[in-house]
């Protein structure tokens, strides 16, 4: 190892793992964000579609859309 190698090391060891958690938790976040969204949308249209077909089912439900 050269010694210009030697010095970078612990600046590497420091800054790399830190700031990698830190974006994978960012990204790791808002694509979660971005999944709950679109779960919840498509969750909303179900209701929709039961309440027109007018199913049995929701004869005891108190849901408000």
């Amino acid at each position: 190892m050269a010694r210009t190698d030697m010095l970078a090391w612990p600046l590497q060891v420091y800054n790399g793992p830190r700031w990698l958690v830190e974006a994978y938790a960012d990204t790791l976040d808002g694509l979660t964000q971005v999944a709950v969204k679109d779960a919840e949308s498509v969750n909303n249209i179900q209701l929709i579609i039961m309440g027109v077909e007018g199913g049995p089912h929701l004869a005891s439900c108190r849901c408000k859309l």
